[in-house]
């Protein structure tokens, strides 16, 4: 198996909070998706934000896709292959009704469900810092 590190930043207030999720994951998960397992009730956060949105077995929590559809609706519509432009886009919609924990937090979910952590799709850690710094303009 391949080890993985995955780091969300998580803006609230302008102010960066910095988390460490460590999980292992096989060397094929990078590239393909995982389908989302029921892993208990999520408990919903002061930011808004679920969890566990990823589950002790490291796929995503299928309880959390209705939360993450619901906050995030352009993120949630792009599916397997977005290109990094349409991921941006998404994003900067999806912010009109959502907080930037919320968003973040979906874009994990959605890149270990369908394996964007791949070289042309940012990480969650340098998704959240480019969000922070003005992604959205």
């Amino acid at each position: 198996m391949k080890k993985s590190t995955l780091i969300v930043t998580i803006a609230s207030a302008g102010m960066a909070v910095a988390g460490l999720i460590g999980f292992s994951a096989p060397a094929s998960a990078a590239t393909s998706t995982l389908k989302p397992s029921n892993c208990g009730s999520l408990s919903t956060n002061t930011d808004g934000t679920v969890s566990p949105i990823i589950c002790p077995n490291r796929h995503p929590n299928a309880k959390a896709w209705a939360t993450i559809k619901a906050g995030t609706p352009k993120l949630a519509a792009l599916g397997a292959h977005p290109t990094w432009k349409q991921v941006k886009a998404a994003t900067c919609a999806d912010l009109t009704n959502a907080s930037n924990p919320i968003v973040i937090e979906s874009y994990q979910w959605l890149a270990v469900r369908h394996g964007w952590l791949k070289a042309d799709l940012p990480g969650a850690e340098s998704f959240g810092t480019r969000l922070v710094n003005g992604l959205c303009g």
